[in-house]
């Protein structure tokens, strides 16, 4: 009996956990992305990539798959020194998504997924964590203004993403580069 109540009573907290990752995901998604920047909710939607898909990658591990070690000790230092470390992670993720939104929105929906899942490297992670800090403490005015202030990755840190999903056997149904101009080069 006792351990069959011990099993129960696991099996309870294991679903709260996975209830509350959920919400988490939730809000980040349907609250946070939707009144920061309209658009990339719309064409995430259109294209059915869902929330829990890439940020259960992105938070499970705390970045450690998608950010180089040098920047992530950054990431991990503006997420743990704030007031609220689960309110920045939440806007964080809102962050890299802005960060990333020309090629979000310029790909087809596998490459979405690709470059969720294997997310542009950079160099320098500092204008997005204060990007996220900015949305933390509300210092937009609307989601139009959040949206011209984003960090906006690079053609060639786009490029490598490409070639790293790619590498992992994701492939786009188009076969052009996205690029954040016209006039750059493969």
């Amino acid at each position: 009996s006792s351990t069959i109540s011990q099993g129960a009573a696991a099996a309870a907290v294991a679903a709260d956990s996975s209830v509350a990752l959920l919400n988490k995901f939730q809000r980040i998604h349907y609250d946070l992305l939707r009144h920061n920047d309209p658009e990339l909710f719309r064409e995430m939607e259109r294209a059915g990539v869902m929330p829990q898909v890439y940020l259960l990658r992105w938070i499970r591990v705390l970045f450690s798959r998608e950010i180089p070690i040098d920047q992530l000790l950054r990431v991990w230092d503006f997420l743990l020194l704030t007031s609220s470390p689960l309110h920045a992670l939440d806007h964080f993720c809102v962050a890299m998504l802005m960060a990333a939104r020309r090629p979000i929105i310029q790909s087809d929906e596998v490459m979405k997924l690709a470059i969720l899942l294997q997310y542009p490297e950079t160099d320098d992670f500092t204008p997005i964590i204060r990007f996220a800090y900015y949305l933390m403490h509300g210092k937009y005015k609307s989601s139009s203004e959040a949206v011209d202030a984003a960090p906006i990755l690079d053609d060639s840190l786009l490029r490598r993403a490409r070639q790293k999903a790619a590498g992992i056997g994701l492939s786009p149904l188009h076969s052009a580069p996205y690029s954040l101009s016209s006039s750059s080069s493969s």
